[in-house]
């Protein structure tokens, strides 16, 4: 179970006027009038052709390539999963009760991490930071 975020802004940004009811960004008939009186040579119509191939090119990759996953999965009998999020926490609550040492906070996420059974084991590591002191 790997679930991943919607690819729901590119849709948003091609259909947001829309959604608005208002006049497109870009109307089609003044760039249309623009072009016309362009030669293929000029420099206009070939900034225009590298910029929407550009902006077509990076609202697909946007569509197809997945992002991160927004519940990691759990070994055990059921298919379960755990929010991101709560991952993190669950993981920082386990190295806030130890003393501070790299290896009692690494040896500390382990063991929860042995009890939590994810199903791809992260890699685990420390850095220690003395706290900041109001001064």
């Amino acid at each position: 179970m790997k679930r991943r975020p919607r690819r729901s802004a590119p849709a948003a940004v091609v259909a947001i006027q829309l959604i608005l009811g208002e006049r497109p960004w870009i109307s089609y008939d003044a760039v249309a009038t623009t072009l016309h009186g362009q030669h293929w040579s000029d420099l206009l119509p070939a900034i225009a052709g590298g910029v929407t191939a550009a902006l077509g090119l990076v609202l697909l990759l946007a569509a197809i390539l997945p992002g991160a996953p927004t519940v990691l999965p759990l070994n055990g009998p059921f298919d379960a999963g755990a929010a991101r999020g709560s991952y993190r926490s669950t993981l920082r609550a386990a190295a806030a009760r130890v003393d501070g040492l790299a290896d009692a906070v690494r040896a500390a996420v382990d063991d929860h991490l042995d009890r939590i059974a994810p199903a791809t084991r992260p890699a685990v590591t420390v850095r220690i930071r003395a706290p900041r002191r109001a001064e």
